[in-house]
């Protein structure tokens, strides 16, 4: 994957301020999900600011919950917790998702974060079988919720028309999510395979050409 544009890269780059310790390939693990963190606390504030302005203030109440759920994370995430606060999101968004899907119904498109959620769950670094579980504890949740409505339905409280616009604006949120996530991603995956070529080549003490190198030349 090519070097992104310069000023991304640089905003990038900001999310790599790595603990001590970290391994290569943790490294990557833990940029991607600096970015995750800062993606979602920007999203629950840009709702907040939509669910006040409609006065709708029981999802106001839920986005604020999920800010605090964002930031516990982020700081879980700093303290080397990482995959029990990536667990956390990605529970967290599901639960919103069912919890927004039984106010608001499925026309504004709220659904579609179960992505962006899976995307996190494919990421964490754990064993097959847990995420597997964490994925079907995560399905079950909008599920219920949309057994919920078929029984009972729902009043969409929007006003007319913002429906659609919360589905435009829920796909654009969730464009830009995976774009600057899978960005992180591959940029940090070619320059993690950079600097492996790197240490194959060259001596790491001395910078002269390896050994293996030296027989290809």
């Amino acid at each position: 994957m090519g070097r992104p544009h310069p000023h991304l890269a640089r905003w990038l780059l900001r999310f790599e301020d790595f603990p001590p310790g970290l391994t290569e390939d943790e490294k990557t693990f833990h940029a991607t999900f600096n970015v995750v963190y800062v993606l979602a606390i920007a999203s629950h504030l840009l709702y907040a600011g939509l669910m006040l302005w409609l006065g709708e203030m029981g999802i106001l109440a839920l986005d604020l919950g999920m800010l605090v759920v964002d930031l516990v994370c982020l700081q879980l995430h700093r303290a080397r917790r990482e995959i029990l606060a990536a667990n956390l999101l990605a529970l967290g968004t599901c639960a919103q998702i069912s919890l927004s899907l039984g106010y608001f119904g499925p026309a504004p498109g709220f659904d579609y974060f179960y992505f962006g959620a899976l995307l996190c769950i494919y990421c964490i670094r754990m064993p097959f079988t847990r995420r597997l579980l964490l994925c079907l504890i995560c399905l079950s949740m909008p599920l219920l919720a949309y057994v919920v409505l078929m029984f009972q339905g729902v009043a969409n409280p929007l006003p007319p028309g913002w429906a659609f616009a919360f589905r435009l604006i829920n796909l654009c949120v969730l464009t830009v999510f995976f774009t600057l996530v899978l960005v992180q991603m591959g940029w940090s995956a070619d320059r993690l395979r950079q600097r492996f070529e790197s240490r194959e080549r060259f001596d790491e003490l001395t910078g002269a050409l390896s050994r293996a190198e030296l027989i290809d030349k």
